[in-house]
């Protein structure tokens, strides 16, 4: 509960920073629009922290201005859980970063009543919410009417945080008077959260990692290294160049707080180098070549991370990275950005309407072509061929397999050799010799029987 009303606390106090209190204020000096992608800073300079990020197009109101900075009024609103608040805040930008009309003149203007920390007695910057001029209507997307409700913050409120550089940053590390280019750029972003802390205790119960790209070099130019030492009457090509990149990798800062004061993580990178350098020139003496060829490395490798404050900002601290000992440093950006905890939920949402409605496309388009080809297929009836008769060939006339005469049949041969004895001839039964049957007697008496 206390860590819930500590909470509340510093999200108002920091809505309360950038929402001025109700009152009467000077209006807009001019109107603009800006001429390039700009960031809105919350203090005259680009180590304050940036509000927000504009891009060519946008209209905004200049209340005051000096030699290279005006204060304008950025129009935004946010929707949460189905209401609209106004989210519109003062802060600086760049002069030459916006054209206005009327144009600005002098170096500065008239003492004005709208500026960020003004001192006590002063009248208030105007009500974001309160009727502007016509010359500054309010976008298309503002709901309508003239009064907006004040900005509140719930305990339940939810950020996405995003931790990176300002684009890809450079520094120049001379070793031995030897000049080493380092670059370094991160983008690391957290779905969801009260705090930019991974800790469930300010994620909703569940531990959320940061998504993270990130890019490191080290470079030497020979030829630079060369010139730098005095020996222009050498020629040098080629040098080193490491290389550590990271994409979709995840991390998490577990700090159980609210803020970061100082923060370490891990980044797991792949790397590749190459070393190839070589030296050739003319010298009183003769000819100088040395070539050391071309070497090539890769593997994983991972990257430590501080991230602590730096004045009104924060910086990021690559430990050991620094040519010839030592660790680099690059300035950091913090920021976070309203989310929506349904957002996942209407995205597939959305990608499923998408997949109905092209699927429903689909089938039309083939129910189209299916009609076309049918209808096509009516209009031309294409006429059967005539039909060919057959012609009825002569049949070959049959040929003797050999005009030699047959050979006669041997005449049968007895296996054993021996002759064969003739065949008894047949002679016919004449008469019936065959004895007569018994007659009834009581004196059986035996018979002699002859058989033919």
């Amino acid at each position: 509960m206390k860590k819930t009303l500590a909470m509340t606390l510093m999200i108002l106090l920091f809505l309360g920073a950038a929402m001025p209190v109700p009152g009467e204020a000077s209006p807009p000096l001019s109107s603009g629009v800006v001429n390039q992608t700009a960031n809105i800073y919350w203090g005259k300079g680009t180590q304050f922290p940036i509000l927000a990020t504009v891009s060519a197009g946008i209209k905004l109101d200049v209340y005051e201005y000096d030699a290279n900075w005006v204060l304008v009024l950025y129009k935004t609103y946010a929707t949460y859980q189905g209401k609209t608040v106004n989210h519109s805040f003062f802060g600086y930008l760049m002069r030459d970063a916006i054209t206005c009309d009327p144009p600005l003149e002098g170096e500065s203007s008239p003492k004005a009543d709208t500026g960020p920390g003004k001192k006590k007695g002063k009248r208030p910057k105007p009500r974001t919410g309160e009727q502007q001029p016509e010359a500054s209507p309010a976008p298309s997307e503002a709901p309508e009417g003239t009064n907006e409700p004040d900005v509140t913050a719930e305990p339940q409120d939810e950020f996405d945080w995003i931790i990176r550089t300002n684009g890809l940053q450079s520094q120049k590390v001379i070793v031995d008077g030897t000049t080493i280019t380092c670059s370094f750029s991160l983008m690391a972003q957290k779905a969801g959260g009260t705090a930019p802390s991974s800790d469930p205790t300010f994620n909703r119960g569940m531990r959320t990692p940061y998504a993270a790209t990130a890019f490191y070099a080290m470079k030497l130019s020979m030829s630079n290294m060369l010139g730098e030492k005095g020996l222009n009457f050498l020629t040098g090509e080629g040098g080193f160049d490491i290389t550590l990149q990271a994409g979709g990798a995840t991390f998490f800062i577990d700090t159980g707080a609210e803020d970061f004061a100082l923060v370490s993580f891990t980044l797991p990178m792949q790397g590749t180098g190459t070393l190839d350098p070589s030296i050739t020139g003319e010298t009183g003496n003769g000819t100088v070549k040395a070539d050391a060829g071309s070497t090539s490395l890769s593997g994983e490798s991972s990257v430590s991370i501080q991230m602590k404050k730096s004045g009104a900002g924060y910086k990021f601290v690559l430990l050991g990275l620094k040519p010839g000992g030592g660790n680099l440093e690059f300035p950091a950006v913090l920021e976070k950005t309203f989310a929506d905890p349904d957002r996942f939920d209407k995205e597939a949402a959305k990608e499923d309407a998408r997949r109905e409605k092209a699927e429903a496309e689909r089938d039309r388009m083939q129910e189209e072509m299916k009609k076309k080809a049918e209808e096509a297929a009516k209009a031309t009836v294409e006429p059967l061929a005539p039909l060919t008769p057959v012609e009825d060939l002569p049949l070959a006339p049959l040929t003797p397999l050999g005009d030699e005469p047959l050979a006669p049949l041997a005449p049968l041969t007895p296996v054993d050799g021996d002759a064969l004895a003739p065949l008894a001839p047949l002679v016919p039964v004449t008469e019936d010799t065959a004895p007569p049957f018994p007659g009834s007697s009581s004196r059986l008496k035996r018979g002699d029987l002859q058989c033919a």
